[in-house]
């Protein structure tokens, strides 16, 4: 049953991130309002639309995909969480399994209503995207903690440092100042973005750092914490790319009119680039190790599975 437990929460971390992914291109492309209509699209059916149709037009592509994604990524959630509500006894696990059921229940119905009443406010998008991001979070610690290595390698040693328990939340935060800049286009988020960005760097340095300076016993979180550093070049790269492309067409805000039929609509220019949208998709990736991390970090400090408080350790059964 552990192993069952375990691939399905892989799978849908792995559909998660796959939706993040769409969903990122999806912003860099302007598709939001692909189809005026919500869960159908033009009126057809989520797993029933033309493949034809969608090869005409980048934008209904990317949008519909989205849509099937993070359909198939709730399918395997509440399959997930049958599973653990019936055949694990631990409470984190149900916690998190509970949370991570709240979180797509609202997340498809804010997406849902975005589409249905047309809600153009960047706010709406904001929380939407961010609210993805806490989901890989919540399910990259499922992850952890259905693993068979969960107590594997767990010594009395108390890491020293709090950087492990607080590294989800510093992501977390830059993810929502990237998110802020990637919906409203105004090139003042890009520089708070970009300045955060060095904290976080500081960050996941000194987490990997402390990770193989002090995990020697544990090669779970010593794997995890190379995933981090090689995460981390990647995503500055990216950042550095983004932040050039943006910068070579001038810092001024400014808007341009494009004129779509007999309607005149008003946009504010942002990154649609291939740059943007993978540098959205490491990040979502480094949170979801980074959570995992922590969750290896706290598993560190409990009782082996068939300790004193088996009601709090990871017994699933097998």
């Amino acid at each position: 049953m552990r192993r069952v437990i375990h691939s399905l929460s892989i799978a849908a971390v792995v559909f998660a991130l796959l939706t993040i992914l769409f969903g990122a291109a999806t912003t860099s492309t302007d598709s939001g309002m692909a189809f005026p209509d919500w869960p159908t699209s033009d009126g057809k059916w989520l797993f029933g639309y033309p493949w034809s149709e969608l090869a005409i037009s980048s934008q209904a592509f990317f949008e519909h995909h989205h849509r099937e994604l993070a359909a198939v990524t709730g399918m395997v959630c509440v399959v997930l969480w049958f599973f653990i509500f019936f055949c694990v006894e631990n409470r984190r696990i149900k916690f998190l399994v509970n949370c991570v059921m709240l979180g797509i229940i609202f997340q498809g119905g804010l997406g849902g209503l975005t589409v249905h009443y047309k809600l153009e406010a960047r706010a709406f998008s904001v929380l939407h995207a961010v609210l993805g991001q806490g989901l890989v979070a919540f399910l990259g610690m499922l992850v952890a903690l259905t693993s068979k290595s969960w107590n594997d390698s767990v010594s009395s040693k108390r890491y020293t440092g709090k950087i492990f328990y607080y590294l989800p939340w510093i992501l977390l935060i830059q993810l929502f100042l990237g998110a802020i800049y990637r919906h409203k286009g105004d090139v003042s988020y890009l520089f708070i973005h970009a300045s955060f960005a060095l904290v976080v760097s500081f960050a996941c340095f000194y987490t990997v750092i402390s990770v193989f300076s002090q995990c020697k016993d544990n090669p779970m979180m010593r794997r995890l914490g190379g995933i981090i550093g090689v995460l981390l070049i990647l995503q500055l790269g990216l950042g550095v790319m983004v932040f050039s492309q943006r910068m070579s067409r001038g810092t001024l805000q400014f808007e341009k009119v494009a004129i779509q039929g007999a309607q005149v609509k008003v946009t504010t220019p942002r990154d649609r680039s291939l740059t943007a949208t993978a540098h959205v998709f490491i990040g979502a990736m480094m949170l979801v190790a980074a959570s995992a991390l922590r969750m290896r970090a706290i598993g560190n400090l409990e009782p082996k599975i068939g300790g004193e408080d088996d009601s709090t350790s990871a017994k699933i059964p097998a």
